[in-house]
């Protein structure tokens, strides 16, 4: 369970731009998603409109789908439950349900507080499998899933609801019934970075040194490696130079 506000950063707003680059599709969907339902409350209750409720995202491993989904949850202030395949499956049986059941409760607890709400279901496609790839234990978790998310209400008693977003690398992988109306409303791929978007990474991990000549020079020498592996390698470089200094 974690809890995220928005904070300021040289004097202004906190944004999501300043923790990630790119994908911009994928970061306008969240924000609307979380937002929207906040900001046009009235109008949609006038209207009886009521909001998607799910984004898929999906893409190579290391692209940064978690780093953007925590970073537009932070940017927008709103509460982040996450849930993941090792929180999830359990020896006993009706543990792993009973853990989806409580995330499910947490999250709807906060929207009803008057606070915007997500869930972030981390590796869905290993909680969610296709049919024919499934063990006993899948099919009751998929199940117990499929019940909450059609539980979920579109707007919640305080306008809110509760925004369900999951991310995988396979899409394939996934069960068909998890992608149907009503449930991901919405699927975005989230791809590796372009030649600016990696600048902006380096730059972001390294905005204490004064090296923007260095790091236009190897941003054109990376093309092909993808954000966690940039920030891994330029971490590893920091301590270096932190020893050597």
């Amino acid at each position: 369970m974690e809890s995220s506000n928005g904070s300021t950063t040289g004097g202004r707003e906190w944004m999501a731009e300043d923790a990630i680059a790119g994908n911009a599709e994928a970061v306008r969907a969240l924000r609307e998603l979380i937002m929207y339902p906040l900001l046009y409350s009235q109008e949609s209750q006038k209207l009886g409109l009521k909001w998607p409720r799910g984004l898929l995202l999906y893409g190579p491993p290391g692209t940064g789908k978690t780093s953007l989904v925590r970073a537009v949850v932070q940017e927008c202030g709103a509460h982040l439950t996450v849930i993941s395949p090792h929180s999830v499956h359990r020896a006993h049986t009706g543990e792993s349900e009973r853990v989806l059941r409580e995330a499910f409760a947490k999250a709807s607890s906060h929207a009803n507080l008057g606070k915007p709400s997500v869930i972030f279901i981390d590796e869905i496609d290993v909680l969610c499998p296709r049919r024919d790839s499934r063990r006993e234990q899948d099919v009751r978790v998929a199940s117990q899933l499929f019940m909450l998310m059609d539980s979920n209400k579109s707007v919640s008693t305080s306008g809110l609801h509760v925004v369900v977003v999951a991310s995988t690398n396979r899409v394939d992988t996934l069960d068909p019934a998890l992608r149907r109306s009503g449930r991901f409303d919405a699927e975005i791929e989230v791809t590796t970075p372009n030649e600016d978007e990696r600048f902006h990474i380096l730059n972001v991990w390294c905005s204490s040194w004064s090296i923007y000549y260095y790091l236009t020079k190897f941003t054109r020498i990376i093309p092909t490696f993808m954000d966690s592996t940039i920030i891994i390698r330029t971490k590893v470089v920091k301590v270096v130079r932190r020893t050597q200094g």
